[in-house]
């Protein structure tokens, strides 16, 4: 009995002894966890849906007034244009009779320019009407500014023709010798002189011509 007991404190000795043996020496603390870093929440900007589109047939659309339809021109409208349009043939006649055509070429083509827009206009309403009625009238006028060139021209020329032929009078005593002719002579020179001042050249020019003869025939009277 008293070897049990003996053997049995042996056992628990031992047992003690592997037990303080397996124990470390100094106990370490546990190392504290790696916190990983913590990733920020991305804001997502808010996007408004489109409004989804309407058939065609929901949109309401503003209504659409018709253009008001031009009358047709009345008679008084049309017999504005026939006389504007006789105006620019007349004034287009008496121009190229003159020979404004070769006297001022370049002028001449711009109103031809004028007239031939003028008969090509339209004129089944009223404002179409008076438009063609105003180009007739601005071709005549560029007409009538050429013919007025050319006659004008002419008048200068029969004026220096009459005046020259008046010096020659003058220098033999005309006014002395042959005093009726030469005051007949005159009194056409000024004649035209006055046309030639209110602008009718026409007549003005032939004044100068047919008083050049009167004061050439006065001065071969003084010469007699």
């Amino acid at each position: 009995m008293k070897k049990i007991f003996q053997m049995l404190v042996m056992i628990a000795a031992i047992a003690v002894v592997m037990s303080c043996a397996g124990k470390p020496d100094a106990v370490s603390a546990p190392e504290p966890p790696v916190q990983e870093p913590q990733e920020r929440p991305v804001v997502q900007p808010v996007v408004e849906e489109p409004e989804p589109e309407r058939p065609v047939d929901e949109v309401e659309f503003a209504p659409v007034e018709a253009a008001p339809v031009e009358a047709a021109p009345d008679q008084a409208e049309l017999e504005a244009l026939a006389a504007a349009k006789a105006g620019a043939d007349e004034a287009r006649e008496q121009a190229f009779a003159a020979g404004g055509d070769a006297a001022y070429p370049d002028d001449w083509s711009g109103a031809e320019e004028t007239y031939g827009e003028a008969e090509s206009s339209p004129r089944d309403t009223r404002s179409q009407a008076r438009e063609a009625a105003a180009r007739y009238r601005a071709a005549a006028d560029k007409y009538k500014a050429i013919y007025t060139a050319v006659v004008k021209s002419r008048a200068d020329e029969s004026r220096a023709l009459a005046d020259n032929a008046r010096q020659e009078a003058l220098g033999v005593k005309a006014n002395v010798a042959a005093r009726g002719d030469y005051n007949a002579a005159d009194a056409s020179y000024n004649q035209a002189a006055s046309s030639y001042k209110d602008g009718a050249f026409e007549d003005a020019a032939e004044g100068y011509a047919r008083t050049a003869e009167l004061f050439i025939a006065a001065r071969d009277a003084a010469m007699e």
